[in-house]
């Protein structure tokens, strides 16, 4: 008697199990899905692909703390259509603070968010390991063109920006990609050292 019992409870879990992930996969309960593309989303996404386009090689995207400028990046960030209507390739990565504010550090957190092994590699390995992967998203998305999304720049100190120039000459003159690297920060927060 118990043992018919636990068959009944099991077939009722099998038909929950059936039906549970068309209802679960709702937006309202997946946590990093759903967001609404807004007229702001809609108007950054159109100035990124106008910069792309025009050729420029960088832009600062700037707002108050906890406007949505990181979420807006995330979502529009795998939209943005070259010329050809084919998808540009785009790398994101956080800056973080760290109690040494060198190249290597920059190098490094750019590798880390690309899951390049990081090891004990100096500056120049760094940096040519994570051209290679920009190399490597441009030729499997058959892309000229690269978009590096840089967050929380005013973390950095203005000599580690120049990890950016080298990672675009070297972009520009050996492979010849062009490379938009768009800064996303704060306004007017640079620490001066």
């Amino acid at each position: 008697m118990i043992l018919a019992g636990v068959f009944i409870v099991q077939d009722k879990v099998n038909n929950m199990k059936a039906t549970a992930p068309t209802f679960f996969d709702h937006p309202v309960f997946v946590q990093k899905s759903g967001f609404l593309t807004t007229p702001a989303m809609e108007t950054t996404k159109d100035a990124i692909t106008r910069w792309l386009w025009t050729g420029q090689t960088g832009a600062f995207i700037h707002g108050g703390s906890r406007a949505g400028k990181t979420t807006a990046i995330l979502t529009i960030r795998t939209q943005i259509q070259g010329r050809d209507g084919k998808v540009v390739p785009s790398h994101y990565a956080s800056m973080v603070t760290r109690d040494t504010n060198t190249i290597r550090a920059v190098f490094r957190e750019l590798c880390r968010t690309a899951n390049i092994e990081i090891g004990r590699h100096t500056s120049d390995e760094l940096s040519d390991q994570f051209v290679y992967y920009v190399t490597d998203q441009c030729a499997k998305a058959e892309s000229g063109s690269f978009i590096l999304f840089v967050d929380e720049v005013q973390r950095l100190i203005p000599s580690q920006i120049s990890a950016f120039a080298e990672i675009h000459d070297k972009l520009r003159d050996i492979f010849d990609i062009h490379l938009l690297i768009i800064f996303n920060m704060v306004p007017f927060s640079f620490k001066v050292v």
